[in-house]
C-alpha cells in the first residue's frame, strides 16, 4: 500500500533525486557541531587531567625533598660545613661517580606550564633552590680559594628557611590541585 511520498523541510524522501538536501545540510552541521563541540570537550578534560597528574608528581618530589631535609638535617650539615671553611679548614671531596639521580622537574619541566601561573612559578623557583644547594655543595668541596667556597654555602643557608616554608606552602597548593575535580570550561 503506497501512502504517497514523505514530505520532510526542503524536499521529500522518495521524490525525484536531490530532493532531501536541506536535511543533509542540516544533519552535516549538527554532526560537525557535536564533532566539535565534543573535541572542546575531551580537551578541556586532558589538560585539567594532565594539570592535575604533573600537579601531583611535584608536589610528591617536593614533599620527599623535604623529607629528606628534615630526616638527613640538610640545613644543619651545610651550616657545619660552611663553619669549617668559614675557620679556614679545608674539606673533604665528593666522591668521584656520587650524584643525583635526574629529578622530577628535568624529566617533566616542560610540562609546569600546565600549572597555574604561581604554581608554576614556585615549581621553578623550588628546583632552582634545590639545584641551587647541589651546586653549592659541589663548589664548597672544590678546590679553590675557601672564602669563594664558604660565600656559594652563605648564599644557600640564607635561603634555606624562607623556601622551606614557600616550598611547604606549595605543597599544599599543589595537592589541592591534584584533588580537584573536572568541571568543563572552567
Amino acid at each position: 500500500m503506497d501512502h504517497g511520498p514523505v514530505y520532510f523541510i526542503g524536499g521529500t524522501f522518495g521524490g525525484p533525486a536531490g530532493s532531501g538536501w536541506l536535511i543533509a545540510i542540516i544533519t552535516a552541521t549538527f554532526t560537525a557541531g557535536f564533532t566539535f563541540l565534543a573535541n572542546l570537550l575531551l580537551e578541556d578534560y586532558r589538560r585539567h587531567r594532565d594539570r592535575r597528574v604533573f600537579a601531583s608528581v611535584f608536589s610528591v618530589d617536593i614533599r620527599e625533598w623535604l623529607k629528606g631535609d628534615e630526616a638527613l638535617q640538610l640545613e644543619a650539615s651545610f651550616r657545619r660545613l660552611h663553619a669549617e671553611l668559614a675557620a679556614g679548614h679545608e674539606l673533604p671531596p665528593v666522591p668521584a661517580g656520587l650524584s643525583s639521580p635526574r629529578s622530577i622537574y628535568e624529566m617533566c619541566g616542560d610540562k609546569v606550564g600546565l600549572l597555574d601561573p604561581e604554581d608554576a612559578h614556585d615549581v621553578v623557583a623550588f628546583y632552582s633552590f634545590a639545584f641551587g644547594v647541589q651546586s653549592a655543595q659541589g663548589l664548597a668541596t672544590s678546590p679553590g680559594p675557601i672564602a669563594a667556597r664558604a660565600a656559594s654555602l652563605t648564599s644557600v643557608l640564607e635561603a634555606w628557611p624562607r623556601e622551606r616554608l614557600a616550598a611547604q606552602a606549595l605543597v599544599k597548593r599543589l595537592e589541592k590541585v591534584a584533588g580537584q575535580l573536572w568541571r568543563p570550561f572552567r
